[in-house]
């Protein structure tokens, strides 16, 4: 949504219907003036299996009371932290920044998230992706031969030597 006006809070709902499985969630959108009670920089987070992401979630409201993070149609993890399917949170709190770093992901972890100070909910999108293994090949050049010419005296004679060789 942009440039979205005052008039236009009130609740909404957004939903996946699948073959199988029908999946709906309302929020409540709260249009003010002036700061966002709660905003986030990047609402659209990537990590790797096995790794971690952390989402910084800031903050203008008067009590700091009521912190969680949440998964769309799923659990809600509150302060120090815990698990959440099965993915390791810690949250942090400090000065108007709500800190929440997920470690131990797996590709079930993509999803929407939200933040949440008090009632404000700011979601998040996250997307875990298998990490792809790089494998390095080195390839050799060929040997090259050099030839050198010394003189000793009046003989001249050549000398041969590799790249791997020191020439004398």
């Amino acid at each position: 949504m942009r440039n979205i006006q005052q008039n236009q809070s009130g609740t909404y709902w957004c939903g996946i219907d699948g073959p199988k499985s029908h999946i709906k969630n309302e929020f409540n959108l709260k249009v003010t003036a002036g700061i966002a009670g709660l905003y986030v920089q990047d609402q659209m987070l990537a990590g790797f299996e096995a790794g971690s992401v952390t989402v910084s979630c800031r903050y203008h409201l008067p009590k700091k009371t009521d912190i969680s993070w949440c998964k769309l149609a799923g659990k809600c993890v509150s302060k120090p932290g815990g698990l959440l399917d099965e993915a390791s949170v810690e949250i942090r709190n400090s000065n108007g920044v709500l800190t929440v770093s997920m470690s131990r992901l797996k590709k079930e972890n993509t999803g929407w998230y939200w933040c949440s100070v008090r009632d404000p909910q700011m979601p998040v999108h996250i997307t875990v992706s298998k990490r792809e293994e790089t494998t390095t090949t080195s390839t050799t050049t060929p040997e090259t031969t050099c030839s050198q010419w010394r003189s000793t005296g009046s003989v001249k004679s050549t000398e041969s030597f590799t790249s791997a060789q020191t020439p004398r």
